[in-house]
């Protein structure tokens, strides 16, 4: 936070109405007047300047006054910490909520025995973090169709030969067929691998489950090896049991890819997960509430401390700058009236209907002092007020800071005393 470069800044816009107005000041100045136009634009851009450096010091009030106003706030914030008993209205309120939070130590009581049941059910995993797994569902999808295509294929010609609709017909009822012959025993897949990653769900379930698709996959099969052969009959063909032992060992293949490809779609471990990520919010839910007030005064007051410094050494800095830059801003400011002065007269000068008159040295201390080009007292009382501020507060700081660190040293003390209770009570609820 620093006082801005000193730089006088005319736009070109304006020196280019001084130009202008040199036009109409020539016509109105005649031979025998005093040039009182001329003194006048003269005046006006003096002003123009005197108003960039009077910006400056602006910039530089607005610096200190912020500086001074943050540095002020920080102080508050100190004093609040010195007052007599802080400390311990700080312990009674963590102790008040730590009784409040006997509900939050329940739940996670609760969520560690659900995940001791989850450790059990799989212990190849237990007290630690499963590989994440991400199926690709397009990539299924595609399986899936090509398992139905392939099965479909194989069963379309039998099918046909005994079809009213010919190959047309035996194609369809060969995609039917597949159909039912795959898409079940996937969603039976599915449910296999979701019944073993539920804790809710008995382990004798799963099994279950797979015993069924192993049924249905051969009742299945058996229909549909009967239906073709009955159809082909009918249609005074000649059935080869060959093609149809074949045919049933396709579909079970195709079911039993169908059920595995179902097995691996869901996550495993998604429930496991879920329960290990709500034990870990329990715990941290459970000592932000209890350390919340500890916490945010040991940071609150940290950051008042950095604060206070900051901002009274910013407030140094800025009335160290105006110093150094000050004279250079008086400086720019002539040679920027000098400048313009001079683009002035050189359109005035030869359009004056007479001898011009001589430009006024801006250089010279009495004249800059007439056009106002020069550092305020005001500015100076100003800075050298700024300073003493900083000064007194950095004398605060060299009274206060000790006192202040030795109460901050305290929450951090008291800090890690309720640190070591709240662990020990989650240790107490998740044995």
């Amino acid at each position: 936070m620093e006082t801005p470069t000193p730089q006088i800044n005319i736009p070109e816009e304006k020196i280019q109405s001084f130009c202008r107005q040199a036009q109409r000041d020539a016509g109105n100045d005649s031979a025998a007047s005093n040039h009182d136009s001329w003194r006048h634009s003269l005046k006006n851009i003096a002003k123009a300047v005197a108003e960039q450096m009077g910006m400056c010091f602006d910039a530089f009030k607005k610096i200190c006054e912020e500086a001074a106003k943050k540095a002020s706030a920080a102080q508050l914030e100190i004093d609040a910490r010195l007052v007599p008993g802080y400390v311990d209205t700080v312990v009674v309120e963590a102790n008040r909520r730590m009784a409040e939070a006997s509900p939050i130590l329940g739940q996670v009581g609760k969520s560690a025995s659900l995940m001791g049941e989850y450790n059990k059910r799989f212990p190849n995993v237990a007290g630690g973090n499963p590989p994440e797994h991400k199926a690709n569902n397009a990539l299924s999808f595609g399986l899936v169709i090509f398992l139905i295509a392939a099965e479909s294929f194989a069963n379309s010609r039998l099918f046909a030969e005994a079809d009213d609709y010919g190959l047309l017909g035996g194609a369809l009822l060969a995609v039917l067929v597949s159909c039912i012959n795959v898409i079940p025993v996937l969603f039976l897949g599915i449910g296999v691998t979701k019944a073993r990653g539920h804790i809710g769900a008995p382990s004798w379930l799963w099994g279950t489950i797979c015993a069924f698709a192993f049924l249905y996959a051969i009742g299945v099969n058996i229909v549909i090896w009967v239906l073709r052969n009955n159809r082909i009959i009918e249609a005074g063909g000649i059935v080869d049991q060959t093609h149809s032992i074949a045919l049933f060992i396709i579909g079970m293949v195709i079911a039993g890819i169908a059920f595995y490809k179902g097995w691996k779609i869901p996550d495993l471990y998604a429930k496991f997960r879920e329960c290990q990520l709500r034990l870990e919010k329990d715990k941290a839910r459970y000592t932000n509430v209890i350390l919340g007030p500890v916490s945010s005064e040991r940071e609150r007051a940290a950051s008042a401390e950095v604060a206070f410094i900051w901002e009274v050494d910013q407030l140094k800095k800025a009335v160290s700058n105006w110093h150094a830059n000050s004279p250079l801003i008086a400086h720019d400011g002539r040679i920027k009236v000098g400048q313009i002065w001079q683009q002035y007269h050189s359109v005035y000068a030869p359009l004056y209907n007479g001898h011009p008159p001589i430009l006024p040295d801006i250089n010279d201390s009495a004249i800059a002092e007439d056009m106002d080009i020069r550092i305020h007292g005001a500015w100076d009382a100003f800075a050298e007020s700024q300073r003493q501020k900083a000064d007194e507060q950095a004398g605060v700081a060299d009274g206060k800071l000790p006192e202040f660190r030795a109460v901050r040293d305290k929450l951090i003390g008291v800090e890690q005393r309720f640190v070591a209770v709240i662990t020990a009570k989650i240790n107490d609820a998740t044995i």
